[in-house]
């Protein structure tokens, strides 16, 4: 029987809240005699998944990672298209041709296979809990080195990306983005908002309680910039290199990304970014602003009230700003670092860290009497009883306050 095959690739970006986004690949066969038949295009990439509760983390040999998160009895993907994700690495400041990326869908932060999308090396899983994946930039003589890890039953994983210079050269104004057509809980629309006390880009969907979803630059490894709007936009500032600091505040087809710079990389030196996405089911509601610098001496005393002991945290409140300096006003929020050894008895909410939060506005006010905590005030709140699961005693930067600044 004779006949043709014809390959033809149909992609069609066009959305808006609630219009269907098409993107399809297809092989449109035709034989005499036959009928037209749609088969579709035999997969080419290599995934590696990390099979956790509740995320669920993949990632394809290009680095390009997917999110899907157990949410009661259904899983859900939290980016669109499973993996609408992408990062860049920018070796001569916004000069398009020594940017390199990875990315797929409506997220991908590069032009041509064979110009200016990272190049696969290796590709591992060194445990159930971690993949690896090495990348280099084109013929730069620069290796991505991506690490995706995961601790079961966390609401976050990490990110780690080690950049290594081997090319001979030094490298000036570097810059490197991470971020994703996000679409917490199934969600297609969102809201946006900027963390600057956490470092954190993220999105609030229209959810009556709303699901968080944030980018988080950790460590040593803070973003210098950010941004979050429509995902195109988000999508364009990343393969430009210049992230605007801002975010869309109204609802809007989100999207967003972090940025970190780098003045230079030597011949044979190392960069290292690193970052986390977090998500949160019941979200606490106001403005957040973490205040700690300005407050906080936490004092803690041990109880052996309860089998496997908890602590009772006594936090000494001072605002420190000087005078002419902003005051402090409700709510005040006292939130403990998230880890599964170290979490409150009785948690109020959670911030848009992430974190869980204890609201102590009652104590703080009950103390103050006017409900402000004006420079050079200071007050005591008791009795905030949080468990320890191997009783140490935890530090003090374990802790956070959180409250709304008036200038």
């Amino acid at each position: 029987m004779s006949g043709n095959i014809e390959h033809q690739t149909l992609n069609i970006e066009h959305r808006t809240a609630g219009v269907l986004r098409c993107s399809v690949r297809y092989v449109r066969c035709t034989m005499l005699g036959a009928l037209l038949v749609l088969l579709p295009l035999a997969a080419t990439t290599q995934t590696l998944q990390i099979s956790g509760d509740p995320l669920r983390i993949s990632v394809d040999e290009y680095g390009t990672i997917g999110v899907t998160r157990q949410e009661g009895t259904e899983t859900r993907p939290q980016f669109y298209s499973a993996f609408a994700t992408g990062s860049a690495l920018f070796l001569d400041g916004t000069n398009a041709s020594s940017r390199f990326g990875n990315g797929t869908s409506t997220f991908a932060l590069w032009d041509d296979e064979s110009t200016d999308r990272f190049t696969p090396v290796s590709h591992s899983m060194p445990d159930a809990w971690s993949i690896e994946t090495a990348l280099r930039a084109g013929q730069r003589g620069v290796v991505v080195t991506q690490l995706v890890s995961y601790v079961n039953g966390n609401p976050f994983f990490s990110l780690q990306w080690t950049i290594a210079n081997g090319s001979g050269v030094s490298f000036n104004n570097l810059r490197f983005v991470h971020g994703g057509d996000v679409s917490p809980s199934g969600e297609d629309v969102a809201t946006g908002h900027w963390g600057a006390g956490s470092n954190t880009v993220y999105v609030l969907t229209t959810n009556d309680p709303p699901v968080f979803m944030g980018l988080k630059g950790v460590g040593g490894s803070l973003a210098d910039t950010h941004h979050e709007a429509h995902f195109q936009l988000v999508r364009n500032a990343c393969k430009w290199g210049t992230l605007p600091d801002t975010v869309d505040a109204s609802i809007h087809d989100a999207a967003y990304a972090l940025q970190w710079r780098s003045e230079s990389l030597a011949n044979g030196a190392s960069w290292q970014v690193t970052a986390e996405e977090w998500w949160a089911g019941e979200v606490a509601s106001g403005v957040f602003t973490n205040v700690t610098a300005m407050l906080m001496s936490p004092k803690l005393t041990w109880t052996l009230d309860r089998q496997r002991g908890t602590f009772f945290g006594t936090l000494t409140l001072r605002n420190d700003s000087g005078a002419g300096g902003p005051a402090l006003t409700e709510p005040f929020w006292c939130a403990l670092d998230w880890n599964t050894e170290r979490r409150y008895v009785t948690p109020d909410g959670h911030l848009p860290n992430g974190h869980e939060y204890v609201d102590i506005t009652p104590q703080v006010n009950a103390a103050l009497g006017d409900g402000s905590l004006d420079p050079g005030d200071q007050v005591v709140v008791n009795d905030i009883e949080v468990y320890i699961r191997d009783r140490t005693e935890p530090l003090e930067s374990a802790f956070s306050v959180w409250s709304t600044r008036t200038p």
